[in-house]
């Protein structure tokens, strides 16, 4: 039984003492030529020099306004050449047509896709994007570019929160912006409708964690903005535990509201959120189960 969860992320409150103020955005300096932004989508990385400013994700369309009042307060050349989509949610890719008009939009295959056709799910239906604001240049596992003397990776890590998960390495500067393949120590949501399962999600957190070290910069699509391997690694630690917990009890024929009834054993109150909570959680790592078949091998 499939379990699809409307994909209409909230607003998250920046616990950061180095931030500016900018419209509806904070802006937070992450390191010469880097500022993240959070409004009410995801979390938004721009790298900014003499080349002009490179976006990784870009909120929801309401916030255009506001959004680029918050570009606009930046330091480097006041050109957009790059708009990357970290994958399709509307919380991500909301202003792709707003930025088209200056900006090449780069995503993996799979989101140009979803934004170019109707989405349908049993809760809720999501328009096309207008031709504008479909990524104009795509991938398959990898893109390279280089933009403001550094190089900037794009890897594809398959089906883990959606079929079409980007994560953006900044090896030079020791950052990575791995959108909504971490949720900075909350549940996660895990998009069955489109390509998402949960044991994925565990592997592709596992494999970036395997990349970094100790002293990178995690960027994650929700939650406080500055992370680290450490926190990281924790969240991991959390989608490992729950999940092997939730699978032994789905092996053991126990049915999905008698799993949430029971809960799980250790007290993860604490990474509950608005928009995901520890049933819900459950009930996605469930969805994954059953999508699978009962095969439970990556």
């Amino acid at each position: 039984m499939k379990h699809p969860i409307t994909c209409l992320m909230l607003s998250l409150l920046l616990p950061f003492t180095a931030f500016a103020a900018q419209g509806d955005f904070t802006a937070t300096d992450i390191g010469e030529g880097f500022t993240a932004l959070q409004g009410k989508g995801g979390n938004i990385l721009v790298q900014h020099g003499s080349d002009g400013k490179l976006v990784v994700d870009n909120d929801f369309a309401m916030a255009s306004e506001a959004l680029q009042k918050a570009l606009d307060k930046i330091g480097g050349k006041n050109t957009i050449p790059y708009v990357i989509n970290t994958h399709w949610h509307g919380d991500h890719v909301g202003n792709n047509e707003y930025l088209a008009s200056q900006a090449s939009i780069i995503a993996h295959d799979n989101v140009l896709s979803r934004v170019s056709t109707q989405q349908v799910s049993p809760r809720r239906t999501t328009e096309a994007l207008a031709e504008s604001g479909w990524p104009s240049i795509t991938f398959n596992d990898t893109l390279t570019l280089r933009f403001n003397d550094q190089t900037v990776q794009m890897v594809h890590y398959p089906n883990g929160h959606t079929d079409g998960d980007s994560v953006i390495y900044f090896p030079s500067a020791n950052i990575v912006h791995m959108g909504d393949l971490y949720f900075n120590h909350r549940f996660p949501f895990v998009d069955t409708n489109s390509g998402g399962d949960a044991l994925h999600f565990l592997a592709n957190v596992e494999a970036v964690l395997a990349r970094i070290d100790d002293d990178t910069t995690v960027i994650p699509g929700h939650g406080p903005v500055a992370s680290n391997k450490s926190e990281l690694a924790e969240f991991q630690n959390m989608l490992n535990q729950t999940i092997t917990e939730t699978q032994a009890m789905h092996e053991a024929g126990i049915n999905e509201s008698d799993a949430i009834a029971k809960g799980f054993s250790g007290d993860w109150s604490d990474w509950n959120w608005s928009f995901v909570t520890a049933d819900k959680w459950m009930s996605m790592i469930y969805a994954s189960l059953d999508q699978r078949g009962g095969d439970t091998s990556e």
